[in-house]
């Protein structure tokens, strides 16, 4: 039967049209003026409210960080598939193109992603030949799940090396709960 008819579930709406209902969307404007001055941000928000599949494609959107990649990290590559093929169908492009993802085994990107999710590992691995993580500028969301694995630790103990280096800790903690405010 059709959509909607008795008996029936209704259609989800497209990934896109999804995007504009997550808490994060009323912050956007406000959000990224106060990104702008700042190196370094730390988001707070419930799972759920956006920021690991939003952010990404607002600072894209907006030019911040430009001409880097934007690094999304992820504990479990699991996680890192999924979002990064969200984003790519919310942001209507192939995977791989303009979002892709790299985990252990499988690089599913190219020189034109500019937003880019992957393991903690690989960000890792990434930081130890290039300590300074010159190719993501010093714009990128980070998200760091504190879980129990060294791994975690490691990148962010070079994480915190980056900034103290870039000397970035003009930061700014931004809640995004049930009523989202910067």
């Amino acid at each position: 039967g059709a959509a909607g008819a008795p008996g029936q579930p209704r259609a989800a709406p497209p990934a896109h049209v999804q995007r504009r209902s997550l808490p994060i969307c009323g912050a956007r404007g406000p959000l990224l003026a106060r990104l702008r001055r700042l190196d370094t941000a730390v988001l707070i928000g419930e799972t759920g409210s956006g920021k690991t599949t939003q952010l990404p494609q607002y600072l894209y959107e907006a030019g911040i960080g430009h001409p880097g990649v934007i690094a999304v990290t992820q504990p479990r590559r699991v996680a890192a598939v999924t979002l990064a093929a969200r984003v790519a169908e919310e942001k209507r492009t192939e995977l791989g193109k303009l979002v892709g993802y790299t985990v252990r085994f499988d690089d599913c990107s190219c020189a034109e992603t500019r937003i880019r999710f992957l393991t903690d590992g690989m960000l890792l691995r990434e930081a130890i030949g290039d300590p300074l993580l010159h190719k993501y500028r010093r714009q990128h969301p980070i998200d760091i799940f504190y879980t129990k694995e060294r791994q975690s630790d490691y990148l962010q103990a070079a994480l915190v090396s980056i900034f103290q280096i870039h000397q970035v800790w003009g930061s700014l903690c931004v809640p995004l709960g049930p009523r989202v405010g910067v």
